[in-house]
């Protein structure tokens, strides 16, 4: 037996023809020759193996942003990066469908999904079968929120007794995950959408207001 082109002592075949040897593997690869000859000369063919020390568990990462472990898209054709920490002798995965591995690990994912939330798992297996996985949840917002003003209307006239006095302003937001502001101001709304900010006016006046929504998408 010759191990990376080094000859190691002869090796004693046990009757039923069955051999073994021991031999201490680092942190790189071995490689080790195999021959065999009898008394008369007659030589087998040799065998050649290479064995890899593998001792790193895959790991796998997702470096798309994702909001308490969802990722929001505004459109259907959804792009998903990631990362994973060793490439020889590995497989990854996407619903079963196998996804490309650039030569620094990272991986890049293209999918068109439906409005709504979808559900992607992400595996990468070694050649021993140690595996890594992610469970993706990929909401698709196709909408932007939508703000009805229920007082004061645009354009009204507003009537007050004396000043300073209070306005309310109140509506709702169809969309709870969204942050709402009024005037850069942000604003709780409720569990059913509605919102009201009182504002100060200390006399006649013409005023407008900056109300925006922006949801997690």
């Amino acid at each position: 037996v010759f191990v990376d082109d080094r000859s190691t002592p002869e090796i004693v075949v046990k009757a039923d023809g069955s051999w073994e040897f021991a031999l201490t593997v680092g942190s790189e690869p071995v490689k080790v020759d195999i021959r065999a000859e009898d008394r008369v000369g007659n030589k087998a063919e040799s065998r050649q193996a290479v064995i890899v020390p593998d001792r790193e568990l895959p790991k796998l990462t997702l470096e798309t942003k994702s909001i308490d472990g969802v990722v929001w898209s505004t459109s259907e054709n959804v792009e998903l990066t990631g990362r994973i920490n060793k490439l020889r002798g590995c497989t990854l995965t996407c619903d079963k469908s196998r996804v490309d591995v650039a030569s620094d690990g990272t991986f890049k994912l293209s999918k068109k999904l439906v409005a709504g939330t979808s559900a992607l798992k992400v595996e990468l297996v070694d050649w021993l079968e140690r595996k890594a996985s992610l469970d993706i949840a990929v909401m698709v917002d196709l909408e932007a929120p939508l703000i009805s003003l229920t007082s004061p209307k645009a354009g009204e006239v507003l009537r007050v007794v004396s000043f300073p006095t209070e306005v309310n302003v109140t509506g709702r937001v169809d969309d709870l995950t969204a942050t709402l502001s009024i005037d850069g101001e942000v604003i709780k709304p409720d569990a059913k959408g509605v919102f009201k900010k009182s504002m100060r006016v200390d006399g006649p006046a013409t005023f407008s207001l900056k109300i925006s929504a922006v949801d997690l998408a």
